[in-house]
């Protein structure tokens, strides 16, 4: 029984990691104009909160494949024009995981003792208290 507790709990922790990483996944908006440093001559633009990321993740890819300024400037739309995409596919999934991880939850649940419940629902209402952390972050540093 010690054991199925333990694999239950690794179960939640990496399924929880999960969660996490999905909330803390930029959303679009909100993050004040910066300029783009890399196609020169773009001026300023509006950038999603992820849009640091997004860059370091372009200026790598500028530098591996050594692109001219007028690649850079011709790349740079496409990878604007899909981040959105990208953004809604993130939060579609996110959703998903979470049907199916309560769904799992419910089923799992009957089967624990009373001690072992209130033990899942406090690592629940952990994960809810960083969730929220995580959001009230991101709003802060986008401002």
């Amino acid at each position: 029984m010690k054991r199925n507790v333990i694999t239950l709990a690794a179960a939640i922790a990496v399924v929880t990691a999960g969660f996490v990483i999905a909330q803390g996944e930029p959303k679009t908006g909100g993050a004040p104009a910066t300029t783009n440093t890399l196609a020169p001559g773009a001026g300023p633009r509006q950038q999603p909160f992820g849009a640091p990321r997004a860059e370091a993740a372009f200026t790598k890819l500028a530098d591996r494949l050594n692109l001219t300024p007028e690649q850079k400037a011709k790349v740079q739309p496409i990878l604007d024009q899909a981040r959105p995409q990208l953004q809604q596919i993130r939060e579609e999934a996110a959703m998903k995981m979470r049907s199916v991880m309560d769904g799992t939850m419910g089923q799992i649940r009957p089967l624990l003792t009373a001690e072992q419940q209130a033990k899942l629902d406090e690592m629940q209402q952990q994960r809810e208290n960083m969730r929220n952390a995580m959001s009230k972050m991101h709003s802060a540093e986008g401002d």
